[in-house]
């Protein structure tokens, strides 16, 4: 399991506003996978909307 600190969250959210899709964020990321990369994202993006 990985954990999902600030700085984690925080480049994610850079890569999903960027328009990369969950499977390169997840490939830059490294350890998660892609539909890690989209539920932390679409709650990510809720939460700061």
């Amino acid at each position: 399991m990985t954990s999902w600190s600030e700085p984690r969250i925080t480049t994610l959210r850079t890569l999903w506003l960027d328009g990369l899709s969950a499977s390169q964020i997840a490939k830059q990321l490294g350890g998660v996978t892609r539909n890690a990369v989209i539920a932390i994202g679409r709650a990510s993006c809720r939460e700061r909307v």
